[in-house]
C-alpha cells in the first residue's frame, strides 16, 4: 500500500501553485484565498506570505564566510562574534557557513531592518543543550541549502537550557522567533531528540530543498502559517509532522501545500492547520499517523494524497469533544475541488463535524471494519457536485451517503453481511458500460459510489470475478474484467439512493 504508484500519479504533475520554479507572491507578498466553494465554507485566511521574489536573489560570491572547525570557528566578518563554539551574527548580511561544531550553536541576533541570509554549505552542527541554529532577532531570515551540499543539525536529546525560561524557548533544533524561509537544492537533515525539529514563532515558508526531519515531538511547526511551495520533505515525528498552530487569530493558523513531495510517519496528526489546511498541489504520502489531515477548514484543490490512519484519515473539527451545534457546523468543513485522495483508516475515513462538499477530483476510501466509525461521517450536510467517490466500510452502524442537495447522483449499497477484502466489485450500466471496478482492501458491508457518469438509469452490480491487472489502491477501472456473480440490478431516479444488495 505504501509509496503507491497507481494510475492517478500523473495527475499531480499537471498543476502546481507557486512551486519551486513558479513565481512567488508579488512584492506585497499577498495571494488570494484558497478556501473552497460552497455554502459551508465560511471564513477566509489572511493569505499574506512573508516571502518575496527578491528573498532568493542575492550574490552568493560575496557572502561573508563563517568557518566551523570542530571546537572552534572563525570569521573575518565585522558583524560576527565568536565565543568558543558559539557564533553570534549581529549584523544583517549574507553569510556562507561551512564545517562542523561538536557542541556549538549559530545565533542570529540582529536589530537591522534587513534580511539575514544563511547559506549552509556542508555544515554539521550539534548542540547538546539547545538549538543548533537559534534565530533570536531579525527582520526575516532566509536559509539556503547550497547546491550539492549535505547539512546536518542535531541536539543532545535530553534537556534544553532555555534562553527564555518562561516561554521554554528555544525548543527546536532549528528555532526561529522571526519569519523564516528555507530553499535551495541541497539537503538538510535535522535530528531532534528533545522536542521539535524545525520551528518558527511567525511564518515558515519552505520553497525548495531536501529536508529529512526526525523529531521526538513535532517535525516542522510554524505559528502564523506554514507554506510548502516545493521540495522533498521526509518527516518522522512522534507527535505531529507538519503544523501551523495560531489559534487566537481566526485568519491565521493555516497550512498551505502548494507543491513538493512530502512523506510522513507521525504518532499523532500528519498535517495540521489550526484554522485552515489547503492542499493546492504536490504529492503527499502519509504512511502512518493517528489522524491524517486535520483542521477546522480543509480544502483540497489539486494534488495527490494518500493517508493511512489508525484513527480518522481526514478530520474537519475544532479539536474539542463538544457536540457540534448549529453555530459551529457552518464553521467546519471538508471541501474537495480536485486531485486524488486515497484513504485507508481504522477510524472515520472522511469526518467533518460540519459540512462536506466534493466538487471534483477522485476520492477512494477504504474505511474501518469495526463499529463506532464509518467511511463517511458528517454532522452537517454532504453535497457531491462533481468528481468520483467510492467508499467502503465494514459495518452498517454509522453508514452515510451524500444528501439530496447534491448535483450528482450517488448510491449506497448495503449488503446483509460483510464480504471479504479483495472480493472484486464491478458496476456497469444496463448496456454493459463499466463505471468502476475495484478490489476493496478491507472487509466491507456498505459501498457508496458517485461519479459524473452515474446518470438516471439502470445498473448491474457484480461481485467477484477477475481482472487482468492489480492496483495498490484497489482501483481496476479500465482493466479487462471477467464477470463474477450478479449481486443486484437497480434503477437510479434521484441524486441520493439507498439499495439493498444480496
Amino acid at each position: 500500500m505504501k509509496n503507491l504508484g497507481n494510475l492517478f500519479c500523473a495527475l499531480v504533475l499537471l498543476s502546481c501553485v507557486k512551486t519551486v520554479s513558479d513565481p512567488v507572491p508579488s512584492t506585497t507578498g499577498t495571494t488570494t484565498s484558497t478556501t473552497g466553494t460552497g455554502t459551508s465554507n465560511t471564513g477566509t485566511e489572511d493569505k499574506t506570505y512573508h516571502e518575496l521574489l527578491s528573498d532568493y536573489d542575492y550574490n552568493k560570491n560575496t557572502a561573508l564566510k563563517i568557518t566551523l572547525s570542530g571546537s572552534s570557528a572563525t570569521s573575518t566578518a565585522a558583524g560576527v562574534k565568536i565565543s568558543g563554539q558559539t557564533v553570534t551574527i549581529g549584523t544583517a548580511d549574507n553569510y556562507e557557513i561551512a564545517g562542523n561544531l561538536t557542541d556549538g550553536q549559530i545565533i542570529v541576533d540582529t536589530k537591522d531592518d534587513k534580511i539575514v541570509r544563511l547559506l549552509l554549505n556542508g555544515v554539521n552542527i550539534k548542540k547538546s543543550s539547545s538549538a543548533a541554529i537559534y534565530i533570536k532577532n531579525g527582520k526575516k531570515v532566509i536559509i539556503e541549502l547550497a547546491d550539492g551540499s549535505t547539512n546536518t543539525l542535531t541536539d543532545g536529546g535530553i534537556t534544553y537550557s532555555y534562553d527564555d525560561a518562561t516561554a521554554m524557548e528555544p525548543n527546536a533544533v532549528l528555532f526561529s522567533k522571526e519569519d523564516l524561509s528555507i530553499f535551495g537544492s541541497g539537503k538538510l537533515t535535522v535530528n531532534a531528540g528533545f522536542k521539535d525539529g524545525i520551528a518558527s514563532k511567525d511564518g515558515l515558508v519552505i520553497k525548495s530543498g531536501n529536508l529529512d526531519v526526525t523529531a521526538a515531538d513535532d517535525a516542522i511547526r510554524g505559528k502564523d502559517y506554514v507554506v510548502v511551495q516545493g521540495g522533498i520533505l521526509n518527516l518522522n515525528a512522534k507527535a505531529d509532522a507538519l503544523k501551523a498552530t495560531e489559534a487566537e487569530d481566526a485568519k491565521l493558523g493555516y497550512l498551505d501545500i502548494n507543491g513538493g513531495s512530502i512523506t510522513v510517519t507521525a504518532g499523532d496528526d500528519a498535517l495540521h492547520g489550526e484554522n485552515f489546511l489547503n492542499i493546492n498541489s504536490g504529492r503527499i504520502i502519509i504512511n502512518t499517523c493517528r489522524e491524517g489531515l486535520e483542521s477546522k477548514k480543509i480544502t483540497m484543490k489539486d494534488g495527490h494524497v494518500e493517508v493511512f490512519a489508525t484513527d480518522d484519515a481526514v478530520n474537519a473539527g475544532d479539536g474539542t469533544d463538544a457536540r457540534p451545534t448549529a453555530a459551529t457546523v457552518g464553521n467546519l468543513f471538508f471541501t474537495m475541488n480536485g486531485g486524488y485522495l486515497l484513504v485507508n483508516s481504522n477510524g472515520d475515513g472522511l469526518d467533518s463535524n460540519g459540512n462536506m462538499t466534493i466538487n471534483g477530483g477522485t476520492v477512494v476510501v477504504h474505511g474501518p471494519t469495526a463499529g463506532g466509525n464509518s467511511s463517511l461521517d458528517f454532522d452537517g450536510s454532504f453535497a457531491i457536485n462533481g468528481g468520483m467517490l467510492i467508499s467502503f466500510v465494514g459495518t452498517t452502524q454509522m453508514a452515510q451517503l451524500p444528501g439530496t442537495t447534491s448535483k450528482q447522483n450517488s448510491v449506497m449499497v448495503t449488503f446483509p453481511s460483510a464480504y471479504n477484502a479483495l472480493n472484486l466489485v464491478h458496476l456497469e450500466t444496463d448496456a454493459a458500460k463499466e463505471l468502476i471496478t475495484i478490489s476493496p482492501l478491507k472487509r466491507y458491508q456498505v459501498m457508496v459510489f458517485s461519479s459524473p457518469d452515474f446518470k438516471n438509469g439502470s445498473y448491474k452490480l457484480f461481485l467477484g470475478g477477475s481482472s487482468d491487472k492489480t492496483a495498490s489502491d484497489g482501483l481496476l477501472t479500465g482493466s479487462k474484467y471477467t464477470n463474477g456473480v450478479l449481486n443486484t440490478a437497480f434503477t437510479i431516479t434521484g441524486v441520493s439512493t439507498r439499495i439493498s444488495g444480496k
